[in-house]
């Protein structure tokens, strides 16, 4: 089986020239200075204080042009804010306009790509199709994202809620829908996805790596069952003590609804009473196998 679903538009900014690599490991978190061509990767965008700021897929199409599909920052806001770091670097950041996103996840999803006569990349990599590009994106889903100026594939009339739900039971935050500030990756299940702790200086590296090695992170990314209610917005209690609020919610696959939250410890662990609104839930492994 696999879902096919729109996921809107999102910006895509290129960096080109040949500092452009250089440029981008010191600017976003993940490991840009040996992502070969043809590789793709989760990264994220911090601030001094390496607090989150936006989310994106980093594709590297040749060693001096990396193409950025940005969520939770403009196209706009991108360049007003990385130009002012472009001193000595030979870079340009080229603005290339929204681009609609199709992602279609499932177990079936590369057959699903070979049916439709698109490339079906390898995990970490992107291939070229067109005008656009298809990723190797888990989603969830195990599955790929589809990028171009216009859809590459129609949606199915219920993939965006499965989609979805694929999203919330693996525990994959969106921007800024389930960011809770101040928005520390390690609190939003993103230390092993867009967090590189050997590619040398970043923007926010200091205080991502004072966390990283003092190991305690006050607050961690959790799934609720919500057995009798609740829904996004409800406040999150634990032992009396307001710890977090649901952002996310989707159906159980058995019964009743799961929900996101970040929360202080240890309501995020398995097996935790809290109350969601003024309902009982109780916390959930991450991921949550279907």
């Amino acid at each position: 089986m696999a879902w096919v679903a729109l996921l809107g538009e999102r910006p895509v900014v290129e960096l080109a020239g040949p500092d452009a690599r250089r440029f981008a490991n010191g600017m976003f978190t993940n490991n840009v200075r040996d992502l070969p061509v043809g590789g793709s990767q989760a990264s994220a965008m911090a601030d001094d204080r390496g607090r989150l700021i936006g989310l994106m897929e980093l594709h590297a199409v040749a060693d001096d042009r990396l193409l950025l599909v940005l969520e939770g920052m403009t196209a706009e806001a991108f360049a007003e804010r990385y130009e002012r770091y472009v001193v000595f670097d030979d870079v340009e950041i080229i603005d290339h306009g929204p681009h609609a996103l199709i992602t279609v996840q499932g177990e079936g999803a590369a057959q699903h790509l070979a049916e439709a006569s698109l490339p079906v990349p390898e995990p970490g990599h992107h291939a070229a199709h067109g005008a656009g590009w298809v990723v190797s994106r888990d989603r969830g889903g195990k599955g790929f994202d589809l990028l171009g100026p216009t859809p590459m594939l129609a949606p199915d009339a219920e993939g965006a809620a499965e989609v979805e739900a694929l999203r919330v039971r693996a525990g994959r935050v969106a921007f800024p829908r389930d960011i809770a500030p101040p928005a520390l990756p390690h609190e939003h299940g993103l230390r092993d996805t867009v967090l590189h702790f050997e590619k040398g200086c970043y923007l926010g590296q200091e205080q991502i790596h004072r966390i990283e090695v003092m190991g305690k992170p006050r607050r961690a990314l959790a799934l609720f069952h919500l057995i009798e209610g609740g829904e996004e917005g409800d406040e999150v209690v634990h032992d009396g003590k307001k710890v977090g609020r649901i952002t996310s919610v989707v159906p159980h696959p058995d019964t009743g609804h799961i929900g996101l939250a970040v929360v202080r410890k240890p309501a995020h662990e398995p097996g935790a009473a809290v109350l969601v609104g003024e309902h009982p839930a109780v916390a959930l492994p991450l991921p949550l196998a279907r």
